[in-house]
């Protein structure tokens, strides 16, 4: 019986170094001062003890999304095992420093308008 295998495989801790991008992903409301969101951003990182300092952090605004305007906040860790951890503490970092700083993260809503009500029977 021959076996075709169709999927990749990558060895995450192998090459010279075991260091692993992560990239958070946030969206601001539009009309969110952009500079200070980038600042809140690489501050949060600089701060995280599970970023590397060297590559250094960077943001990126990556689109005008539907509802808001998409961010990449982009970290280099140790090794690709603390991923999960280093990602809930930025995500949670960002989201209280942006509450606390009054930048709205948006999510999807919509409006219903009622053109008129049905006749009572």
């Amino acid at each position: 019986m021959v076996y075709y295998l169709n999927t990749k495989i990558i060895n995450e801790s192998g090459g010279p170094s075991e260091k692993y991008r992560c990239i958070a992903s946030v969206g601001v409301a539009y009309g969110s001062d952009i500079d200070k969101a980038r600042d809140i951003l690489i501050a949060i990182a600089q701060a995280e003890e599970l970023v590397c300092d060297d590559p250094a952090p960077i943001v990126r605004f990556r689109m005008f999304g539907a509802s808001s305007l998409d961010f990449d906040l982009l970290v280099w860790i140790s090794k690709p095992v603390l991923r999960g951890a280093a990602l809930d503490n930025l995500n949670c970092a960002i989201y209280k420093a942006f509450k606390e700083q009054g930048i709205e993260i948006p999510y999807a809503k919509q409006d219903v308008f009622i053109k008129e009500l049905p006749k009572p029977v």
